[in-house]
């Protein structure tokens, strides 16, 4: 079974997408900073395990597909374009994603 990890998880659009589609797939691991959204996954969603913070994320189970929804507000024309040097630190959670 196809085994999925996302992170930046927000509402879970990807793991919805693979529940309307019927692909099988098992969701091991979420992360997502914003509490409100962590209680959101556990409660409608299967996800193993729900971790509070990327930055502090040292190793994701075993899994097959990992899907991040960083944020894009340090990169978007919109934004200040810092990239990386976003000040809210923002930027980094990429080379986090990157990372694991």
């Amino acid at each position: 079974m196809l085994q999925v990890a996302t992170l930046c998880s927000g509402i879970e659009a990807v793991i919805q997408g693979h529940e309307n589609l019927m692909i099988s797939h098992k969701h091991v691991a979420a992360c997502d900073k914003d509490l409100a959204v962590r209680r959101i996954i556990k409660h409608n969603f299967s996800a193993e395990k729900v971790y509070p913070d990327i930055r502090e994320l040292r190793q994701l189970p075993e899994h097959h597909m990992m899907w991040a929804g960083f944020p894009c507000q340090p990169s978007s024309q919109t934004g200040n374009r810092e990239g990386v040097f976003d000040a809210l630190g923002r930027g980094a959670i990429i080379l986090h994603i990157l990372r694991l």
